[in-house]
This record gives C-alpha cells, structure tokens and sequence, in this order.
C-alpha cells in the first residue's frame, strides 16, 4: 500500500496456516503483479505449487521470511526460493540481534543493487538520487552481533525442532498441531496448536505458570490499516484461525523437563482434572 499497491486478500490452508494455493489462483485478475508468501511461524506452503502458479502468470513470488529463517524447502533455505525475500532479525527471531534488524536476500542482481540504494534514500553509486528512497541501513553494531551469531544458525531450529517432535507425540488428540508442508522443513519460530477452546486453555496455562501466545487475533483483512484497499471476501479459514491458533514454549533453551510440564498441563485440562 506504501508504494501504491492494493493488497488482495487469500484464504489459508488449515495445516500449515500459510497461503492456499487454490484460494491465491481465484483472486488473481490482469492487475495481479505479485504473490507475497508469508512463512508463518516458521512453516511453508507447497512452493512447488506457487513456482507454478507464478511462472503460468507472469508474476513475482515474494517470500516473508522473517519467522523463517534456519527453514527449508527440498533442501533450499526458505527465503531463498522467489525473486526476493524478507528476513526479520528482531530479538524474539531464531537469528536475532540485539535491536531490530533485517534483511532482504535475493539472487536477482540488478533487484539487489536497486534495494542497496533504496534503502540508502535512493543514491547510486555516482551519488546521484535516482529513486525516491529511505534510510534503511543495518546498524553496525547489530551486524557485527549476527555475523557471530550466524555460524550458530543451525542449532537453534534444531532444537526448536526436537521440542517440537516431543509436542507432537504428547499433546492430546484434542488439539491439531500446525506444520509444513510435506517437503519442507519448519523453522519452528512458534509451535502452534489449534482448538476452539482456545482462550480457556490459555488461561487455564497462564494460572499455572506456563506462558502462551494467541498471536493475531484479527486477520489482517480486518485491520483499520487495510480498509482503504477494501472490501475484501470473506475468509472462513483465516478468520477460524485467529480464534483458534495458540503457541505453546518452544524456545531452544526450555529442558525437557520443563516441557514435559507444559504437556502434562495441557492434557489435564483436555482431561477436565
């Protein structure tokens, strides 16, 4: 919307929470330039699916990225796999500085020179202002953090993926547990569960010492920030979703133990003791 776009809302899948690929291929029109991606805790879509969907229409796939670093496709970091993708480094991420901080990554060379000088107000190499730009340097400081930081990348969703693993086995067949797409492998940003007895369940954790996150609790399509692109469809599936979705601990340095404590919790209430 900042550069004159008109956001199109699409529905989700009601696995991995990302982008459905039928519900995306409805809403495009001749306008339809590019598919924006979100890797939403960390998970992906089928992006076999969306090369296609992309390549069949002449667009652009754009990943966001910025739950999923340390994720993969087929072998390829999420990130990686569109023209360009968005890569968040804020502290609560799995490659996190110390402030905020991100990135975007692309292979497209002449994309990644016009976004050099686009995030340093416009200017070329000569000095000369091009384009209208911003000042959206990395601090020195935060980089010099992450280049330490980014020889560790691996370890970190490794954990988040065994905890992970361990959810899956324990938690109750009450409540359905987000993930990826076959094919790929999940950062684990978050470890999402859904039930529609969501926000007694949070409660029910949060009196017993265990923190959760009921992370967007409206669908972006009914943000006040969007409604001049408006009206948009409905969107049974989102909508379900943020009324369903809690995030159970999932950071690297939670013992199992403690883990163990959040399953057990989480079953008893399902259990009514």
């Amino acid at each position: 919307m900042q550069v004159g776009a008109r956001p199109v809302f699409a529905d989700i899948d009601q696995k991995t929470l990302c982008l459905l690929p039928g519900s995306c291929a409805a809403a495009f029109t001749p306008a339809t330039k590019a598919v924006l991606l979100v890797h939403v805790f960390g998970h992906c879509a089928d992006l076999e699916r969306f090369h296609s969907l992309c390549e069949e229409n002449n667009l652009a796939l754009v990943e966001n990225a910025a739950q999923a670093i340390g994720g993969e496709w087929h072998g390829r970091r999420l990130g990686s796999l569109g023209r360009g993708g968005a890569i968040s480094f804020h502290p609560t991420k799995n490659l996190s500085a110390l402030g905020d901080a991100g990135a975007v990554v692309t292979s497209d060379s002449e994309l990644a020179e016009r976004l050099r000088q686009l995030r340093s107000h416009g200017r070329d190499g000569t000095g000369r202002h091009a384009y209208l730009g911003t000042n959206s340097h990395l601090d020195e400081l935060q980089a010099a953090f992450l280049r330490l930081k980014l020889g560790k990348l691996d370890a970190e969703p490794a954990r988040r993926r065994e905890l992970a693993v361990r959810y899956n086995a324990g938690l109750p067949r009450d409540v359905r547990i987000a993930d990826g797409a076959e094919g790929g492998i999940s950062s684990y940003h978050q470890d999402a569960i859904r039930t529609d007895r969501r926000d007694a369940l949070k409660q029910f954790l949060l009196e017993r010492g265990i923190g959760t996150g009921d992370y967007y609790p409206a669908p972006a399509h009914s943000e006040p920030a969007a409604a001049a692109a408006g009206p948009f469809p409905l969107l049974p599936e989102t909508e379900r979703a943020c009324k369903e979705v809690l995030t159970l601990p999932v950071r690297p340095s939670l013992t199992d133990e403690q883990q163990k404590t959040v399953v057990d919790t989480v079953r008893r209430f399902f259990a009514g003791v």
